[in-house]
């Protein structure tokens, strides 16, 4: 069995299971912080709301 212990790690492997970076890097995010709006998401990984859109509709796809 494989324990991940960073959340480097565990992007990494989401990546491996097809998420893009940025869907990876959201998706940890969420699970760290809890749900959050798209404005405070972004200002969070430091990007645009649109580009947050974007990445969460990509993740619900």
């Amino acid at each position: 069995m494989i324990v991940l212990t960073t959340d480097d790690e565990i992007t990494i492997r989401l990546i491996g299971f097809g998420l893009s970076e940025k869907e990876a890097q959201t998706y940890m995010h969420l699970l760290k912080y809890s749900p959050r709006t798209p404005s405070s998401l972004a200002k969070s990984l430091h990007t645009c709301r649109e580009d947050i859109h974007r990445t969460l509709t990509s993740l619900i796809d």
